[in-house]
């Protein structure tokens, strides 16, 4: 997020082909005059490595400064804002190369980070050191996972709606006999005990039947051996739980 390049290509390759690798981070910057002088410059950096600090890159460099281990800065300050979110002025001193001052500031300050990489995850429960390619091999099989037993969960859910339904058209199809039931039972476990024991059918003339699913009225044909067919106790447990005036 605040930029900067890596050097070389070696440490991101065995980063990606084992998992293990080590990469050099290295801020941006650019060489500009100071203004109202023609002859002074300054090192303005416009990225930083991850996780670095520029009130932290300040203090190192005014910490290199007071050690003599650079010694043609004046000064080093941050001018970031809302326009520039990343502006770090180190001013050189009247003469000084910026070239050098530079890779004194890569030696010196956190302006070049070495990062380790070890990509580790959660293997069925183990943690291993996975390459690029194996990573992406077991994140498309979770995926793949998640996806099954979240549509899986879905189907059954649809699945035990669908036969609720299916046994609400059946007594909407005998509406007047289910009321008859349930009117002249003593109490809701009566009534449901005696809905499960009703056979129902739907006969080919009814005036809904071209409105049902032909899978239910499969089913109905199959039951017409036995009466017709019988309510499930969700079935029947359902029904018995709406409010008569439904």
């Amino acid at each position: 997020p605040t930029g900067g390049r890596i050097l070389g290509r070696r440490g991101i390759v065995e980063a990606d082909e084992s998992g293990r690798g080590r990469v050099t981070s290295r801020g941006k910057t650019h060489i500009e005059p100071v203004q109202g002088s023609k002859d002074k410059q300054q090192i303005v950096v416009d990225e930083v490595p991850f996780n670095v600090s520029l009130e932290q890159l300040i203090e190192q460099v005014k910490t290199a400064q007071n050690e003599g281990h650079i010694v043609d800065i004046v000064a080093g300050y941050n001018e970031s804002n809302s326009k520039n979110p990343i502006r770090v002025v180190v001013e050189l001193k009247k003469g000084a190369d910026p070239a050098v001052v530079e890779k004194q500031l890569f030696e010196y300050t956190s302006l070049q980070q070495n990062f380790s990489v070890q990509t580790i995850a959660l293997v069925n429960r183990q943690p291993r050191t996975l390459s690029l390619r194996e990573m992406i091999r077991f994140y498309i099989a979770h995926r793949v996972e998640v996806i099954r037993r979240r549509t899986s969960y879905l189907l059954n859910e649809a699945k035990k709606r669908a036969h609720l339904l299916e046994g609400m058209i059946l007594a909407v199809c005998d509406i007047d006999e289910v009321i008859r039931i349930i009117r002249s039972s003593r109490s809701r476990v009566e009534a449901i005990e005696r809905l499960m024991e009703r056979r129902f059918q739907i006969p080919a003339t009814h005036p809904h039947a071209a409105k049902i699913p032909a899978r239910l009225m499969d089913q109905v044909r199959r039951g017409e051996s036995l009466g017709g067919v019988a309510l499930s106790r969700l079935q029947a447990e359902a029904i018995g739980n709406m409010r008569l005036i439904q």
